[in-house]
């Protein structure tokens, strides 16, 4: 027979200038680890349909300025912008790569 583990929620009303001490209880007792990893993966699977939907968009705003960035770009922009690069930096060096003529070859082309 598997024992029964109770548990009790306590509601507590303190007063305004004090603050609880930090729980201290291993994630053991509110998870079983396969729980754990299940919530994880659900997790992952709603932030990653979360950032489709986003590059969706903003891809599809892109397409109605007509700027001509592809998704690949928009991707890579979106990322760096997350890392803490400056977004006005960012549509400096993208103009500026747009004006500037395409590389000339100089390397000999394959037979």
């Amino acid at each position: 027979m598997h024992a029964q583990h109770q548990r009790t929620i306590y509601i507590l009303s303190l007063p305004a200038n004090l603050t609880p001490p930090p729980l201290k209880v291993p994630w053991q007792t509110f998870f079983s680890k396969k729980s754990l990893i299940y919530s994880v993966s659900i997790w992952i699977q709603e932030a990653a349909r979360i950032a489709r939907e986003s590059l969706d968009l903003t891809f599809h705003m892109s397409n109605i300025l007509d700027t001509g960035l592809d998704r690949h770009t928009l991707s890579v922009l979106i990322a760096l912008c997350d890392l803490g690069v400056n977004p006005e930096a960012l549509a400096a060096v993208v103009k500026e790569l747009r004006t500037e003529p395409p590389p000339s070859s100089s390397m000999p082309k394959a037979p």
